[in-house]
């Protein structure tokens, strides 16, 4: 395990390659602060390492929900379709993640547009070979969603949160990440935002990530899903 968090820490030099355009709010931890990272060295599991090995950007502003999937599904080394970007090698990638199942739920043109909802990439996903469960937030109490979330980073079951932007004071609207790690004595969530062009990820309390879930996305609430290979 020692091993595997010095890696993790030395990802950090190389994961914002590029510069986040706007700063976090006060109420986070920024991942790549000495605060960010005492975090990690005390919480990370397996869970928490292949996603950061996975890690990556969404590729447009709309793509929040495929970005998350496409780190997922490469940490839990799950068989990819054609890869004809990598081509003779195959991996999960933000253009192939859309096969002609996925279209039936979400056609590529649309989620450019307007995203996805909890739902359809809960559904998506499974499409790829894996158990994809949605929970909605408005559901279910902080306490247990709190004990869902933990519980499933524990048994290698990756979770994507799906919440409001302004919930946790940052700017925007809905938005997909994967949540990586829970630190206990902070009561903290590892947010590992894909829009790295925009925010850092962070360390967000679990009330707060939990209010910004809790929110509204058209007749449905926004939530988190829980990814099984």
């Amino acid at each position: 395990m020692k091993k595997w968090l010095s890696i993790a820490l030395l990802s950090c030099s190389f994961i914002y390659n590029a510069q986040a355009v706007l700063p976090l709010p006060a109420n986070v931890i920024d991942f790549t602060s000495s605060s960010g990272q005492k975090l990690l060295k005390r919480s990370a599991n397996d869970t928490t390492l292949s996603l950061l090995q996975n890690y990556l950007t969404q590729d447009s502003v709309t793509f929040c929900n495929v970005a998350s999937a496409t780190i997922i599904l490469n940490a839990l080394n799950v068989p990819p379709p054609d890869d004809l970007q990598h081509k003779p090698f195959k991996y999960f990638t933000q253009e192939n993640f859309f096969t002609d199942e996925v279209a039936k739920i979400a056609k590529k043109e649309d989620v450019a547009k307007s995203g996805m909802t909890l739902d359809q990439l809960a559904a998506a996903i499974n499409t790829h070979g894996v158990h994809a469960t949605a929970y909605h937030a408005n559901q279910l109490s902080l306490d247990k969603t709190r004990t869902m979330i933990k519980d499933a980073l524990q048994h290698n079951k990756p979770v994507i949160a799906n919440l409001l932007r302004t919930g946790i004071s940052e700017q925007g609207g809905g938005h997909h990440s994967p949540v990586a790690a829970y630190d206990k004595e902070s009561d903290r969530f590892l947010f590992l935002d894909v829009a790295r062009y925009k925010y850092h990820a962070c360390w967000v309390k679990a009330s707060d990530l939990y209010k910004a879930m809790n929110t509204m996305d058209g007749n449905a609430s926004r939530g988190f899903i829980v990814i099984e290979k």
